[in-house]
């Protein structure tokens, strides 16, 4: 029975010495999803002027990065985030419709931090920071900023080989406030589920 036991520990040794080994070395992924901004608050130097809320839209992004055998993982990301505006609500005015759109360009370095469980199934939390352009288009009028950007998140990956792995994630995206000019100012941040893929080399 001892000789049973020590060949099935050592087994398991291998296999997740092995899984680890596998799950290490550079990478390239891509996700697609659903963006849900959050409404914008816009303001000047004198106060709050009104907001804009927004339909739900899509974010796409790619990455290329390096997965440590310790579950660390660090990636340089090119996402795309637009959405339609829905109304616009000015202070002391009322709400109206508006046609128009919101669009971010970002680019992020984000660190990843896989948490081990043995199998091929594995929570991670992840947090990222960089620059964002932020284009904002109401009634065929556009203004367009480039700012800092931050995004955390969390999610689940599922190894299907050693060397692909599918992602299922939830990230939370802010910048600093987008200048529209004039001195007037808007907030952009949202709410992002995406389903993605990933290489290993």
């Amino acid at each position: 029975m001892k000789k049973i036991v020590t060949v099935a520990i050592c087994a398991m040794l291998l296999s997740v010495s092995s899984a680890a080994v596998a799950a290490s070395g550079p990478y390239v992924g891509f996700s697609a999803g659903l963006f849900m901004p959050s409404d914008s608050d816009v303001s000047d130097d004198f106060g709050d002027l009104g907001e804009v809320s927004f339909d739900n839209g899509g974010v796409v992004s790619g990455a290329v990065g390096y997965a440590t055998p310790s579950g660390l993982r660090f990636d340089a990301e090119a996402s795309y985030r637009k959405a339609d505006t829905d109304t616009v609500r000015v202070f002391g005015l009322g709400n109206a419709d508006i046609d128009g759109e919101v669009n971010a360009t970002s680019l992020m370095g984000n660190i990843y931090f896989d948490i081990p469980t043995g199998g091929p199934v594995r929570p991670y939390i992840m947090g990222g920071l960089g620059v964002s352009n932020v284009e904002i288009e109401l009634e065929g009028e556009e203004e367009d900023d480039t700012v800092m950007a931050a995004q955390a998140g969390t999610g689940v990956i599922f190894e299907v080989s050693q060397n692909v792995t599918l992602d299922l994630g939830y990230r939370y995206f802010v910048t600093e406030d987008v200048s529209l000019g004039d001195d007037v100012e808007a907030s952009f941040d949202g709410h992002n589920l995406t389903a993605g893929i990933r290489f290993m080399f």
